[in-house]
């Protein structure tokens, strides 16, 4: 071997020996201070991993016929993510909150009823009768509620049926409504109003008494294009929005159209508290107060169905740079926003919430505030699933 070979092979070995010395010597101090061998100091010094295997908590809801259902746990995220909770992320077709944490709704592929807890963010299923189809919901109480559905023979007739929920029997009875029902409106005490089509084309107004089973004719119209809306325990309505049209706000009494706001092109309003309706038209949205007439402009033009009241600030979904003045094509599916939740106060607005943050895309449209306030319940008009945002860390709080 080459004697330069050889020196450079008698340093690294003695390099080793050295290294190897300094570590027993240095195992034997660390286990004499802290009580343990030799060989747990070096393992000390050389640490191993092992695969530590967590498994989940049994979250099952157990159907009638013994089979399971089970409910699943969002991972745990950031203060600003975790406050968007999704209910559902398959279709729904209305929801109803009859608790500070409770969130009730219809799954639309088989009209099952879920409940969802906001604390636990857990699903619990309620009843297994099949109504398949439906188109949306209207909730009277925990128990009854109005739904419309598409007939699947003919694909063209919407039916209506008042559903009352049995939970001890996890099913629901149904009574059955006219048919092509346009609107249902459902009154701070449970009155029940709705309009249908005549096959003249006619619009028949109609307050129906649930416990009597009868309907009273409150007006008829020559035509179709009319949206209700309760506000402040009283009847309103405006001509269906249309960018094509104008059409005013009307309080309905008694069959009597009395004129509140209008007329403005695409018009469009919902009420968001007992003394305020959000206005929408011609590019701008104001907020109406009907105890003392008068308006605010928001500054941003918002649809009025993505808005909102919590205390005294007004909340809407909005997109910014990607208004259409054209209500219509969002109405038909034609065109979605991706929202952020805006809150107004004064001519001032700020961005309450960015939902892209979360890695949601969410058409707001339909939001309601919980109980006490807590939660915005929201569907995304995209998919309709169904969403709840967290307010107790909000802005304005």
């Amino acid at each position: 071997m080459h004697p330069k070979i050889k020196r450079i092979l008698s340093i690294v070995v003695g390099v080793l020996v050295l290294a190897i010395l300094a570590l027993f010597i240095y195992a034997y101090f660390d286990s004499r201070s802290t009580g343990g061998t030799v060989t747990d100091s070096i393992r000390n010094i050389f640490p191993t991993t092992t695969d530590t295997v967590v498994t989940p908590p049994d979250n099952t809801n157990t159907t009638p016929d013994n089979t399971t259902i089970g409910t699943s746990t969002p991972p745990t995220v950031d203060l600003y993510t975790s406050r968007l909770i999704p209910i559902s992320m398959e279709r729904t077709s209305g929801s109803f909150m009859y608790s500070t944490s409770t969130v009730r709704y219809i799954d639309t592929a088989a009209g099952h009823i879920y409940d969802f807890d906001l604390n636990t963010r857990t699903a619990k299923q309620v009843t297994y009768t099949s109504i398949p189809a439906i188109y949306d919901s209207y909730w009277i109480n925990k128990k009854q509620f109005i739904a419309r559905y598409l007939d699947t023979d003919n694909n063209t007739t919407i039916r209506s049926i008042l559903a009352t929920i049995d939970e001890e029997k996890a099913s629901v009875s149904t009574a059955t409504l006219p048919d092509d029902i346009t609107n249902v409106v459902i009154g701070d005490k449970g009155q029940i109003y709705y309009t249908y089509i005549t096959i003249t084309g006619r619009t028949m107004g109609v307050r129906y008494d649930m416990e009597k089973d009868t309907s009273t004719t409150l007006f008829e119209l020559p035509v179709s294009e009319i949206t209700l809306f309760w506000h402040n325990n009283d009847l309103y309505g405006y001509e269906n929005p249309s960018a094509y049209s104008t059409g005013n706000v009307f309080n309905i009494q008694n069959g009597i159209f009395t004129y509140v706001y209008g007329p403005l092109q695409g018009l469009s309003a919902h009420s968001i508290s007992d003394t305020e309706i959000v206005i929408t038209g011609e590019g701008r949205s104001i907020v109406l107060n009907t105890e003392d007439n008068t308006t605010t402009n928001l500054s941003l033009p918002v649809l009025a169905e993505k808005c909102l009241s919590i205390v005294s600030t007004t909340y809407c979904g909005y997109q910014k740079n990607n208004y259409t003045p054209m209500p219509d094509l969002w109405y038909q599916g034609v065109v979605s926003f991706n929202d952020g939740l805006y809150g107004f106060q004064g001519s001032q607005n700020y961005l309450e919430y960015d939902f892209s943050f979360a890695e949601a895309v969410i058409d707001m449209v339909g939001p309601y505030n919980s109980p006490d306030s807590n939660y915005v319940i929201l569907q995304n008009k995209k998919d309709n699933s169904l969403w709840a945002l967290s307010m107790e860390t909000s802005i304005q709080r």
